[in-house]
């Protein structure tokens, strides 16, 4: 499983646009095959902060994912929304997981 964590800081002024535009993409991406989760908050500390915190089976459904229409079409209007330079991508790949409760 590969996990993408995703985080970025919007401009004040596009805070209500970054959360209508990351909105429509949780739907979409949970119904893709490769897609065990995909998942967006907001950060309660920190205003304007948001993450995405996705997990897929592996890396060739990451790669679909990125070629979606939807999703190209997001990365297209996504950099007027945040402020330059906050946005964080990072992939974890996960060998084991343990449940704890």
């Amino acid at each position: 499983m590969l996990i993408i964590s995703a985080e970025f800081t919007a401009k004040p002024e596009k805070r209500d646009d970054v959360i209508a535009a990351c909105k429509k993409l949780i739907p979409l991406s949970n119904a893709e095959e490769g897609c065990i989760s995909y998942e967006f908050f907001e950060d309660t500390q920190q205003e304007n902060h948001f993450f995405f915190f996705e997990r897929w089976k592996d890396m060739q459904a990451i790669e679909i994912h990125m070629d979606m229409p939807y999703l190209k079409a997001h990365g297209k209007i996504f950099p007027n929304l945040v402020i330059d330079g906050t946005t964080k991508v990072e992939i974890h790949e996960v060998t084991d997981t343990k449940r704890l409760v």
